[in-house]
């Protein structure tokens, strides 16, 4: 097929041989240096992936962060509405703490500090308070928790910032 006479492009014979001496000039160029192309291809390569990769993980890690908190949340509203039922059956708050692994504590019952050490892997205590316990856990994950004969929900992992934990007659509170 032919280009019709007004499309077809009109090149001077200097014109011609110019292009012919430019490709000839990177045909050469391209020959000698092979490798430092390559390498520098490589490496635009190596720098497109790193980038792709961390805009990746970023964006994972955003979509686990929200997972996470709305999984929190959920538990939060599990245990206070545990801690809920269990208060409306007692006069009395009753708090019983089982240790998973050793972890340390420090609990306040109405405003007195009762308890402050680490509780061994297998050790349970208990307390008994009018108005208010107050507990401060080094390691959320491993105690369970027993308020009124009924068992609450694990509420956190280790380093979680669900490491204060206040019972009153309205209810529970996790975090400061």
């Amino acid at each position: 097929q032919s280009f019709p006479e007004q499309v077809r492009p009109k090149f001077s014979h200097a014109q011609s041989k110019e292009r012919e001496n430019f490709a000839r000039t990177v045909l050469e160029f391209a020959k000698k240096n092979t490798k430092i192309i390559t390498i520098f291809l490589i490496i635009i390569g190596f720098i497109w992936l790193v980038w792709w990769g961390v805009l990746a993980f970023k964006s994972l890690r955003k979509t686990s962060l929200k997972a996470a908190k709305q999984k929190t949340s959920e538990v939060r509203t599990k245990i206070k509405d545990k801690a809920a039922e269990a208060l409306s059956i007692s006069d009395s708050l009753r708090l019983s703490v089982k240790a998973k692994s050793d972890c340390w504590l420090r609990v306040r019952v109405d405003d007195k500090l009762i308890f402050q050490g680490i509780l061994k892997k297998g050790e349970v205590e208990g307390w008994q308070a009018e108005d208010k316990i107050e507990m401060k856990i080094g390691n959320p994950a491993a105690v369970d928790l027993e308020l009124n004969g009924r068992v609450l929900e694990q509420f956190g992992r280790r380093g979680s910032k669900n490491d204060f934990v206040t019972i009153t007659r309205e209810g529970l509170k996790i975090g400061k």
